[in-house]
């Protein structure tokens, strides 16, 4: 099945890959395009090494298809002195086939602090998420799917400060997923990639990395090989949810001895376009753990984000942050990528045909705005398709010339005969208003029917 079912931590004797059900555990390999699990399949393998490391290569090819075509390998390393795991996965696309196809390869793991309540992070445009497990007592939902990722890592931490922190190559990743099933220790922690075309003899490969650590309740970044975190406290302990913080404490971890002394430099700026205000560095000696706290002064209600910036012998390596909130405002915050991700997402459904709005029945009204003098009102309509009708009872009382977005509150994959059904997702919907505000410019904005503060993306 080429699983790794166990993942033990030595220096805290903290297991993390959950193993309880046959063929399961950390490293599954399988595609999500097309849906075919390598795991069910036997795997041939080889180990080596030499003084400093040693490592273990396993494959396994396909059945049935193209499948018969494909081969599937991975090389896992461990070295000397560190906990670091390296993964190198190659998967091919055999020659024979002489047929080009596309590939979308997913690592399935399910893995955990196991014993301890955990929370698992994941870095997303509105900043780093948190997934707590056990999940909150009433909570129904159980898939949870992460699909804005703006960097490759990701995180689980326990309440006793052991965790595992992963890396994979972010221009090829498409998004994060957890299952999280009653009855379990753990939640499954996965990733997939985008879709990518393979011509016949191609290969695509690609590098993981699994980093336990030990001293972090919270990850905000994973930087080379530094992980970081930014907690918040008050003068009383950590802060509660929208309470001023009275300071920050940064701390780097080194992924293994061999890490090289880094510097981290510390700012603070107010939501959404204030000016960076420098707080002070953190430095962190080679192989060293650092933990650096400053004062933020008095925060005025509002939206605010942290920033750390790593840096090596001088050269930017890249950064890691925390929005956060004070006096109950509303963050405005936006997370840019990392660079541009290269592959194919999932292939969306054929959409319905387009349905806007019509004024072609006419109810009883007074025409007190129609026509206007300067001619009719520029005006970009986002509602829920409950109230459309409302829309148009205003234009016949108000000349305007509408464009008309649908936004649905609930039911996005049902009922999707209502209102624009070209629009069968919020991602559909938040990308036909970006192309609308994009390619013109409007005189009113009308919200109407729906949860405006949830429904948007930050751009």
């Amino acid at each position: 099945g080429g699983a790794c079912r166990s993942l033990l931590f030595k220096p805290a004797q903290q297991e993390f890959a959950l193993s309880q059900d046959a063929g399961y555990g950390i490293l599954r390999d399988q595609l999500w395009a097309p849906p075919y699990m390598f795991a069910d399949r036997p795997y041939s393998w080889r180990v080596g090494g030499d003084v400093n490391s040693a490592w273990a290569e396993l494959s396994v090819g396909g059945a049935g298809g193209m499948m018969s075509f494909t081969t599937l390998s991975k090389r896992v390393e461990i070295s000397r002195g560190s906990a670091a795991v390296r993964v190198h996965y190659r998967l091919l696309n055999d020659p024979s086939s002489q047929t080009d196809y596309t590939y979308g390869f997913w690592v399935h793991n399910f893995l955990g602090v196991l014993g301890q309540p955990m929370r698992y992070f994941f870095p997303t445009e509105e900043g780093v998420k948190e997934l707590p497990f056990p999940l909150p007592k009433g909570q129904k939902q159980s898939d949870f799917w992460w699909k804005d990722p703006v960097r490759g890592w990701t995180a689980v931490c326990g309440e006793n400060g052991v965790g595992l922190a992963t890396q994979a190559d972010y221009k090829y990743v498409n998004c994060f997923y957890n299952w999280a099933g009653t009855g379990y220790p753990a939640a499954t922690h996965e990733w997939r990639y985008n879709r990518l075309p393979l011509k016949s003899g191609q290969t695509f490969e690609t590098n993981v990395a699994l980093l336990p650590f030990s001293g972090l309740t919270r990850v905000d970044g994973v930087v080379e090989d530094v992980i970081g975190g930014i907690d918040l406290t008050t003068g009383a302990g950590p802060a509660a949810q929208d309470a001023a913080p009275a300071a920050c404490t940064v701390k780097l971890l080194p992924t293994s001895p061999q890490t090289a002394a880094t510097t981290g430099l510390i700012r603070l700026k107010q939501l959404p376009s204030g000016a960076w205000q420098e707080l002070g560095k953190i430095e962190m000696a080679a192989g060293k753990p650092a933990e650096q706290q400053v004062k933020l002064g008095t925060l005025t209600p509002g939206g605010y984000v942290l920033n750390v910036q790593l840096q090596r012998a001088g050269k930017a390596l890249d950064d890691f942050e925390r929005p956060f909130p004070v006096g109950g405002a509303q963050v405005v915050y936006h997370r840019a990528p990392l660079e541009q991700r290269v592959g194919m997402a999932a292939e969306e459904k054929a959409s319905l045909p387009r349905h806007d709005l019509s004024d072609e029945i006419v109810t009883p009204h007074v025409e007190w705005a129609t026509p206007l003098p300067g001619g009719p009102i520029k005006a970009l309509v986002l509602c829920d398709d409950f109230v459309a009708r409302e829309v148009i009872e205003l234009k016949q009382r108000l000349q305007m010339d509408l464009t008309y977005v649908k936004f649905r509150t609930t039911f996005w994959t049902e009922e999707l005969y209502c209102g624009d059904r070209s629009i069968s997702t919020p991602d559909q919907a938040n990308k036909r208003l970006l192309d609308y505000l994009k390619a013109g410019k409007y005189d009113l904005l009308i919200l109407s029917g729906f949860n405006w503060g949830k429904r948007f993306k930050p751009e």
